[in-house]
This record gives structure tokens, C-alpha cells and sequence, in this order.
């Protein structure tokens, strides 16, 4: 694709996301949202942006794929959040346009050698293997910058692309052990923000299915009891919480 083209396309694209309404849109163009990627059948799910319904979208060797600022990506390095646009022909896309959203997980693998990092992506546990370059920032919560080999697994990390390589990681370094309060428990109930009693930093934990919560007596508690003010006391395997102890606090 020609730069010229690749802009013309952008563009045209970046209507479709960012304002053109439904009785505007042609047939053939679809905007909305990336909601899951299946790159082994070439597939990825998109919710509309104007009507909230999910399409099915087929990708083929043709398919033409930038971001919007004219990167070339692949269908790997699409992801869930992705605004897209998208032009069509028979139900197959022809050219997508990608307004590239922050990839949001926990590491799983860093590889030093390959300076790749592979990410289990929050909300779909999609492994995606980020490549970096030399010049990519590595960024932890407070701010301190840091080199790709103090990064590690289990560590939460949030990803900004040009294209499909990183040119900014931020990581949630935690501590092995932590105790504080909570102070927000996620509506999915996959994670809780905990003030920590030395630091007063607010720390998000991960919650598993394996997360084991407990009262501080020893009672087995479920994830939806625990709740603003809570005192806890949190034991991890990698970035995810595998105890908790709860010592709870008053009603709200």
C-alpha cells in the first residue's frame, strides 16, 4: 500500500471512529470495537460502535491493516480494546484502519536475547508476544525508569504501541507479601485496590479463581463479601493474590 493510499484510507477510517453515524456509513464500512482475537482462525469479534452489536470479522492474506498513524500490523497485533474501521467486500475485510489501545495483562515470559516480553492479556488471557526495541521505555508506577531485565513474570503491565512494536512498558512492581486496607473491589470481581498500610500507595491486586480469602478466625470467604475498608493481609504467587487474609471492617 502506497503512503499516499494509507492515508487517504486513514482518513477516510477515521470518520467511521471517531463520529460517523449510522445512516452516514456506508454498507461496506464497519467502526467499533475490538472485543476478542482468534489469530489461528483469522478472526476477531468487533462491537459497533453506533448500534453495540458484535460482528464477526474474517481477515485473509489480502487484508491491508494499519494503524493510525500508519504503521503496518497483522492480525497479531490486533487486540482487545482496538478501535477499528473497517471497509469490506463480501463479508471478508478488505482494509482496516486501527486506533491502537494500551495492551493491559501480566507478564508471562521475558525473553533478554529476543528483547520480546509475552503478555497473558487481561479480560481474554490471549498470550501476546510484545517485540521492544532498544529505545522502548520501561516505566514502573512510581515512575523509575528501569532496564527489561528487572521486569518478571507474574508482574501486571500495561503496553503503548507504534504499530506492533512497544515504545512504552509500565509495570506494577509488588511486593511478595502486603497488608492494608480496601479500597475498591472491581464489578468483575477479578481484582481489588489495597491501600498499603507503610506506603499508603494503592496497590491492584489480581484475584484467581485459586485465590484462597479467609477471615481472619479462619471462616472461608467468597470474593463478592469483601468490601471497602476491609483490613487484608495478602500473600502472592507471582502478581496474582494466592491468600488473603480478611479482618473485616464495618458495614457501608
Amino acid at each position: 500500500m502506497s503512503v499516499h493510499r494509507v492515508f487517504a484510507k486513514i482518513g477516510a477510517c477515521a470518520v467511521a471512529l471517531w463520529g460517523l453515524g449510522s445512516s452516514q456509513a456506508r454498507a461496506d464500512q464497519l467502526a467499533g470495537i475490538v472485543m476478542s482475537v482468534d489469530v489461528g482462525q483469522g478472526r476477531f469479534t468487533l462491537r459497533e460502535r453506533t448500534t453495540g452489536r458484535q460482528f464477526d470479522i474474517a481477515v485473509s492474506p489480502s487484508t491491508e491493516m494499519v494503524s493510525i498513524g500508519g504503521r503496518p500490523l497483522s492480525l497479531k497485533g490486533i487486540k482487545r480494546g482496538d478501535g477499528v474501521g473497517i471497509e469490506l467486500h463480501n463479508g471478508i475485510a478488505d482494509e482496516i484502519v486501527v486506533n491502537q489501545a494500551e495492551l493491559i495483562g501480566v507478564v508471562e515470559r521475558v525473553d533478554l536475547d529476543g528483547r520480546t516480553l509475552t503478555v497473558d492479556e487481561r479480560g481474554t488471557n490471549r498470550d501476546i508476544k510484545v517485540p521492544l526495541l532498544r529505545s522502548t521505555a520501561v516505566v514502573t508506577a512510581d515512575g523509575r525508569l528501569i532496564d527489561l531485565a528487572d521486569v518478571t513474570s507474574g508482574e501486571a503491565v500495561r503496553v503503548r504501541f507504534s504499530g506492533e512494536v512497544a515504545t512504552a512498558i509500565f509495570v506494577t512492581v509488588k511486593p511478595q507479601e502486603l497488608a492494608g486496607h480496601v479500597k475498591s473491589v472491581a464489578a468483575d470481581l477479578k481484582s481489588v485496590v489495597v491501600t498499603e498500610l507503610d506506603s499508603k500507595a494503592d496497590v491492584t491486586i489480581e484475584l484467581t479463581p485459586k485465590t484462597h480469602i479467609v477471615t481472619s478466625d479462619g471462616k472461608t470467604m467468597e470474593s463478592r463479601q469483601l468490601k471497602k475498608g476491609d483490613g487484608v493481609a495478602i500473600a502472592h504467587e507471582v502478581s496474582f493474590a494466592s491468600t488473603i487474609v480478611v479482618n473485616p471492617g464495618p458495614p457501608r
